[in-house]
């Protein structure tokens, strides 16, 4: 990790912004290669997988999908960089995963930027709703938008995708998922 990000996972780490420091969970960091090809972006660690292991898209459904579509494009571990809008897991009154607040995200905002311009990855890839609407600064319809390539003034090719929970779900094939990453392939190739 650099410095910079060291200094970062401090700053996450005695983080005292909102409520979800008090629910006792894992403040999670990015973790992988700062000089990058691909960043991507969650919204949160999970619960199940991230807040367990405090390293993003790890242990979970989700996390061993996304490691899979990565592995299966052949990105290596030094290729690439993942961590979420939000450094905490928010949740509901009985502990289960929930959208987080304009508050939460307000409140991370600032770690993400830093992030971002630390790593500078050449391809951007926000995984769902969420991190997508942190680069488009609008409502985002998914359907829409996935896999479809955007220009950011400050971060360069974004290449939103479904969150790999909406594929574990049932609602998009895993071979089209899989099609979706051949094409984030051939970006990083340019």
């Amino acid at each position: 990790m650099s410095y910079a990000l060291d200094k970062l996972n401090s700053r996450v780490t005695g983080c005292t912004k909102c409520r979800l420091m008090n629910q006792g969970q894992k403040r999670v960091m990015g973790a992988g290669a700062i000089e990058s090809l691909v960043f991507f972006l969650g919204e949160s660690p999970g619960r199940l997988g991230a807040d367990q292991t405090g390293i993003p898209f790890t242990q979970d459904r989700c996390g061993r999908l996304l490691r899979k579509m990565i592995e299966g494009i052949e990105l290596c571990p030094q290729e690439i960089y993942i961590s979420n809008v939000l450094k905490c897991n928010p949740r509901n009154a009985k502990g289960k995963n929930r959208r987080p607040s304009n508050e939460e995200l307000v409140n991370c905002h600032e770690y993400l930027l830093a992030e971002l311009n630390t790593v500078r990855a050449k391809v951007i890839v926000p995984l769902g709703e969420i991190a997508s609407r942190e680069f488009l600064g609008r409502k985002v319809c998914m359907k829409e938008i996935n896999a479809k390539i955007f220009d950011h003034v400050d971060f360069g090719i974004i290449f939103p995708l479904f969150h790999p929970g909406y594929i574990v779900r049932g609602n998009y094939s895993v071979s089209r998922y899989r099609q979706d990453f051949e094409r984030l392939r051939g970006l990083t190739k340019l």
